[in-house]
């Protein structure tokens, strides 16, 4: 029998998706899967991360892993899992359950209509925390620029970050903010404590100690919204939750050239942060301090 392993993070919840649409795709194949949350790699799956290159010489990871799946000690897919690659690498042929016809897409929001709404105070801004956490969730299954994963996933999805905003919630009390707008979630910036970004597969920084530093996990923007002032509307308004947090030091992985991206440079460099490693040539880490050390609520 051939043997798949798939090395995945929680802090995103269309891995829930990915890993059951790669069972659906292997089922009857075969072929055994080991779905390995990141948190708990071995010395093994971190020798096949440094035969692919991906680790630096100090074993750090040069990139967030999201979902990557592995045979025979070598990297063959990753996110997201592409049908074609799996089964050129896999020698199988799969048969795909029918989709379901989509909803009709939202209606797309120019840039101006997009600052007319922030001008007459049309959108929401609430804190993600215990009680919120959930609405938060519902941009990324059910308001995703790039596809909403299949509803049969969605409940494993949830279960999956569930339990990661459980963590975060025993050491601050909001994991950063999201936008809303006629009852649905168009933005969303995630803050966590920097050593569950890390156990949980994402890019942080390495300086200082891990106690004092929160990090960006995520930005994501919804269906249709203009992408660039989303992200710089998120990032105005989670600096009025500044005080809330714990800790005193907030981090974020900045992309060159990439302004629209998960990890955005830009938005760092504007409002204040600066430069304090260097992960690879285009990706480095930069940090602010966002109250002064024992100054929170």
């Amino acid at each position: 029998m051939k043997s798949v392993t798939v090395v995945y993070s929680p802090l995103c919840v269309h891995n829930g998706a990915f890993l059951g649409q790669l069972k659906e795709w292997l089922n009857g194949k075969d072929i055994e899967i080991h779905a390995v949350p990141f948190n708990r790699i071995t010395t093994r799956e971190m020798e096949w991360y440094r035969s692919a290159e991906l680790l630096d010489k100090n074993d750090l990871f040069k990139k967030s892993v999201f979902f990557d799946v592995f045979f025979e000690g070598k990297l063959i897919d990753t996110v997201p899992p592409k049908k074609k690659k799996i089964e050129k690498e896999l020698k199988v042929q799969i048969q795909e359950k029918e989709r379901a016809e989509s909803e009709e897409p939202a209606k797309e929001i120019s840039i101006s209509e997009f600052r007319d709404l922030l001008f007459s105070d049309q959108i929401e801004w609430v804190q993600i925390d215990r009680t919120t956490f959930h609405d938060e969730m519902k941009l990324c299954i059910e308001n995703y620029p790039y596809g909403n994963p299949p509803e049969r996933f969605h409940q494993y999805c949830i279960k999956m970050k569930e339990k990661v905003f459980a963590e975060v919630f025993t050491k601050e009390d909001i994991a950063g903010i999201f936008a809303r707008w006629q009852g649905e979630v168009i933005g969303l910036l995630e803050v966590f404590p920097r050593e569950i970004i890390r156990q949980n597969g994402y890019l942080a920084g390495s300086q200082g100690k891990d106690k004092d530093y929160l990090t960006v996990g995520c930005f994501e923007v919804g269906f249709g919204v203009p992408r660039k002032e989303m992200i710089d509307e998120l990032m105005f308004h989670l600096e009025a939750s500044y005080p809330q947090f714990h800790r005193h030091l907030l981090e974020g992985v900045g992309m060159f050239e990439w302004n629209i991206g998960f990890t955005p440079y830009w938005v760092y460099d504007k409002y204040g942060f600066h430069r304090t490693e260097t992960i690879i040539e285009a990706i480095v880490v930069m940090e602010k301090m966002i109250h002064e050390r024992g100054s929170e609520m």
